[in-house]
């Protein structure tokens, strides 16, 4: 499987610290629709149902490491 784009990178990492679309969108200094673009393009990429499994899948190919957890 290709490995995504640097951004794309961004928006998974961002989206496994726990960050919504709108802050991701904010974080990256892009609009909504685009961050709303770019997730539905790597789930269907990914063949995920949810959010979850896009995060896990991410993690699972090397894509993104997941944060520490917060105590």
């Amino acid at each position: 499987m290709n490995t995504p784009t640097d951004i794309q990178r961004q928006y998974l990492q961002l989206l496994s610290a726990g960050l919504n679309q709108k802050q991701i969108a904010y974080q990256l200094n892009k609009s909504t629709g685009t961050i709303k673009l770019g997730f539905r393009q790597l789930r269907t990429r990914l063949h995920a149902k949810n959010l979850y499994q896009v995060i896990a899948l991410a993690v699972a190919y090397r894509w993104i490491e997941m944060p520490p957890l917060k105590e």
